[in-house]
């Protein structure tokens, strides 16, 4: 009965979170002892003192092979204590990090070194111990350091690896052996590669040409990597003995182009000296094939240019008047119209064969003179008092004067009536020259091709003749942005016109200068003169050489004409002279 009723309490030890090894009662036996006192009975039937016999000793007993102790055992085998071994506790384990997991070299030129690192982390409790750190691969690859290390809680260290060169393509692993529970080992591939980068400079030649003394030009110079492999490009370097060029704009250096990136720089030639250029542009970067070099040349002197003309024998004239009819323009108009003799007279001393058609509407079509005729001659009866109300026929009211500021389209709507069964066919004659005069105080303000842009327009109006050199366009526009009424810097200054005569040889007058007598003559004396050369760039005065037929001509049998920018023969050159005028360039840029 003791026996069963020690068995119970045991029972209840073991519910309280006590482990002791229990035996159980044996039921034959019949042992009425009772002894409870720490006797050294080695009867393991009922003994329950303090003795040392292990086969059923449940007191508190130190022996390791059956120890049923239920105090704070220290044995491993059978501890459930609050151990705090790093092994078997999660809460005290260490716990690696890599970073990164993969190492890339890339391409570099053979015999070249670099580093990569990786850095290893303990971010668990416990000690992390590196038993193993090996690498497998070819031996272009290297890796300095220990091969096995602890790293307590919370630190980290950062290894390296080492690649030279023999640009190819290699591959190799780094392994990692730890006492990580969950990742015992880890692999890093480490790889490089043999695709190239590839550096291409554009132009390979910087080539200014011909620049006008005191004058500079920037060209740009654009790097592109062609190849298959980043680019890092270390440094851009200009060697130029004259040290008349410079680079700008260069990039931040080192600087990275991924494969078909592309950067520039730009190159400025400071032509303040005559004589070539001859620097260069060296351009350094991991390309395999070495230091990318473009040349830079050109040459700074005074330029030189060449008009001439080719004297004709009465030739057919035909001249057209495109005039704005804006409201500011009403003034201009009659100064012009009274000023008409002064034109004529000019003409006239060119040629007797001589008409002229005035247009102010949308449609092209000539305005009317004396009898119904659309343009006048030397043979119109009152062509001087019907010129100036031709000249001044229409207003912006009238929707067939929206395009009275848009004068090259007007123009075009004119040349395109002067075919078969147009308002103005049988103006244009083979063989003539064409004189387009476009007067207006405000910009060109086409919007529709071809009249929106002056190239464009100039070779539409070129269709019109049998040959480009007998066209001609001449303009009084607004050059110095006069007018009441119009706020600074509205759309006044007559760029566009400006631009067009210069392009066909024409003049360029300032309506601003008010002088129509003046002005009048000379667009009448350029129109095809035997005696008038218009000059197509700004002349020197002093350098100005004239020769009629290879002859040259005294400073006494010429003139220059500063405003028009023209040389006017003191004596008509005879029909089918060749009169040549050579000059030096004044230049036209900003110093």
């Amino acid at each position: 009965m003791t026996a069963q009723l020690l068995w119970l309490a045991l029972l209840a030890c073991n519910e309280n979170g006590i482990n002791p090894i229990l035996v159980p009662p044996d039921p034959t036996d019949t042992d009425t002892d009772t002894d409870t006192d720490a006797d050294s009975d080695a009867d393991a039937d009922s003994d329950i003192d303090t003795d040392t016999d292990a086969d059923s000793d449940v007191d508190a007993d130190a022996d390791a092979d059956s120890d049923a102790d239920a105090d704070a055992d220290a044995d491993a085998d059978t501890d459930v204590d609050a151990d705090t071994d790093a092994d078997t506790d999660p809460l005290f384990a260490p716990e690696i990090d890599v970073n990164p997991l993969a190492i890339e070299f890339g391409y570099l030129p053979p015999t070249t070194t670099a580093q990569r690192p990786y850095t290893v982390r303990n971010l668990g409790a416990g000690d992390l111990v590196i038993s193993s750190l090996s690498f497998s691969g070819p031996s272009v690859f290297a890796m300095p350091g220990a091969p096995s290390f602890t790293l307590p809680a919370g630190q980290a260290v950062t290894l390296n690896v080492l690649y030279t060169s023999n640009g190819g393509d290699n591959d190799g692993t780094i392994t990692i052996v730890s006492n990580d529970a969950d990742e015992g080992t880890i692999t890093i591939p480490v790889a490089s590669s043999s695709v190239e980068p590839d550096l291409v400079l554009d132009p390979p030649v910087v080539d200014f040409g011909a620049v006008d003394l005191s004058c500079y030009e920037t060209q740009p110079l654009t790097l592109t990597n062609v190849g298959g492999a980043p680019l890092t490009v270390n440094s851009i370097t200009l060697t130029d003995p004259q040290g008349a060029s410079v680079l700008t704009n260069i990039p931040g250096l080192p600087l990275t182009l991924q494969p078909n990136a592309s950067t520039a720089v730009d190159v400025r030639y400071n032509a303040n000296v005559t004589g070539v250029l001859a620097s260069s542009v060296s351009v350094a970067s991991n390309d395999p094939d070495g230091v990318e070099t473009a040349l830079v040349t050109g040459s700074a002197a005074l330029r030189t240019a060449t008009d001439q003309l080719v004297a004709t024998a009465n030739p057919p004239l035909d001249i057209i008047f495109a005039v704005d009819q804006s409201g500011s323009m009403d003034s201009n108009a009659t100064g012009m119209a009274n000023a008409l003799n002064d034109f004529v007279t000019g003409v006239g001393g060119v040629s007797t064969d001589w008409r002229v058609g005035v247009v102010t509407y949308d449609d092209g079509c000539f305005n009317p003179f004396s009898g119904g005729a659309g343009w006048f001659s030397a043979t119109t009866p009152n062509y001087l008092a019907d010129f100036g109300p031709a000249a001044r026929l229409g207003d912006q009211s009238n929707s067939n004067n929206q395009d009275t500021e848009a004068l090259f389209s007007v123009v075009g709507a004119s040349l395109l009536q002067t075919g078969a069964g147009g308002c103005n066919a049988g103006f244009l004659r083979t063989g003539g020259y064409l004189h387009v005069i476009l007067v207006s105080d405000e910009e060109e303000q086409s919007t529709s091709a071809p009249w929106n842009a002056v190239q464009s327009a100039q070779a539409a109006f070129q269709a019109y003749v049998s040959d480009p050199a007998l066209l001609k366009v001449s303009t009084v526009a607004n050059l110095s942005q006069c007018g009441s009424g119009n706020p600074p810097n509205f759309i006044l200054t007559g760029y566009r016109y400006e631009a067009m005569a210069n392009a066909t040889g024409g003049l360029a007058l300032d309506i601003c200068a008010g002088n129509w007598g003046a002005q009048m003559a000379s667009l009448g004396n350029s129109t095809a003169s035997n005696s008038y050369i218009a000059l197509s760039e700004e002349a020197d005065p002093s350098s100005i050489l004239v020769t009629v037929n290879g002859t040259v001509q005294p400073s006494t049998g010429w003139t220059y004409n500063s405003t028009t920018n023209a040389v006017v023969l003191v004596t008509p050159a005879a029909p089918g002279s060749l009169v040549q005028v050579t000059y030096d360039v004044l230049p036209s840029c900003t110093p």
